[in-house]
């Protein structure tokens, strides 16, 4: 139950997962869920990434993204619950050289829903670049 709970907040359409992968989640949390140490990382991660948002100055996020030199490739998912829209294009302004692709029916693991068109996109950037 834990583990739909975590795919219906991550995917924009949790049907999208196979049988296979999500045998392959519950295990995992299954996993997880024994370390001694979970419910503190856990605890840990979620306060850093509400500190990196929260942290003023130089060391704050936005102005480290400001000091990226490199081309960036973002990805958001149009059904994103835990990362909204907004962010996302303030996140294709921080950056001085981003690129932004959406892709309006993928939720937060867009990675995972739509591989080969997150894969394209970071292929197109590394040829861009000289790379391959």
């Amino acid at each position: 139950q834990r583990t739909r709970g975590v795919m219906a907040l991550c995917y924009g359409d949790p049907a999208r997962v196979s049988d296979e992968a999500f045998r392959n989640a519950v295990a995992e949390m299954e996993r997880r869920l024994e370390l001694p140490y979970f419910w503190d990382a856990m605890t840990r991660s979620a306060r850093g990434i509400v500190d990196a948002y929260t942290l003023g100055g130089q060391h704050g996020l936005w102005r480290q993204a400001e000091r990226v030199l490199a081309p960036t490739q973002l990805v958001y998912g149009g059904r994103d619950r835990l990362v909204s829209y907004r962010m996302a294009r303030r996140a294709s302004a921080a950056f001085r050289d981003a690129r932004l692709l959406t892709l309006p029916d993928a939720g937060h693991v867009a990675m995972m829903e739509y591989p080969e068109a997150v894969a394209q996109a970071f292929r197109e950037l590394l040829d861009d670049c000289g790379g391959s």
